[in-house]
């Protein structure tokens, strides 16, 4: 019984030194194109986040310029409402005093 087992672990060891090398060199292969998949993804999703921040960034400049703008039409509008009301406030007087 022992000796069956001796003689298959014995036959495991006989493996011919090229069919181990072919073994190995496609094991290696295909470590290697695992390796440059992940690193061809990695660099994807890098890609993706720096064209995300970009547009962001952006985004949020033509958000700030839109708020001036805002503020500064605003600011226009009060003024503009100011002088209407000092116009009518003077029609006023003059329709008054005539």
């Amino acid at each position: 019984m022992e000796s069956c087992a001796v003689q298959s672990e014995y036959r495991l060891m006989e493996t011919r030194p090229r069919v181990l090398a072919n073994f190995f060199e496609e094991s290696r292969d295909n470590w290697k194109r695992k390796c440059q998949e992940a690193l061809a993804e990695v660099k994807q999703f890098r890609d993706k986040v720096r064209d995300i921040q970009v547009s962001r960034q952006m985004w949020r400049e033509q958000a700030e310029q839109s708020r001036l703008e805002q503020q500064r039409l605003a600011a226009e509008v009060q003024r503009l409402q100011e002088q209407l009301e000092a116009t009518a406030a003077v029609e006023k007087k003059v329709s008054v005093a005539r």
